[in-house]
């Protein structure tokens, strides 16, 4: 995919261009991507809000973010 990005006069990178005939790759590939939600579901915060209880209650089931790239780089 070719991007180019958009700075500002500091030099921070602010948005990001793709070439039209991508993103409507992206939109087939994806529906609803461009459907941009402000905040998220209510579903969604009962779910981090569950998983956050969960570690408090249990700080011992995190695991470093080591241990996921070994199992990722194992499936290969």
């Amino acid at each position: 995919m070719s991007l180019s990005y958009v700075s500002d006069f500091n030099g921070n990178t602010i948005a990001v261009k793709i070439p039209i005939e991508e993103w409507n790759l992206l939109k087939k590939q994806y529906p609803g991507v461009e459907v941009i939600q402000e905040g998220l579901p209510q579903w969604q915060k009962d779910m981090l809000d569950k998983r956050l209880q969960a570690i408090a209650d249990n700080p011992s089931i995190l695991r470093p973010v080591e241990e996921l790239y070994e199992a990722l780089d194992a499936e290969d």
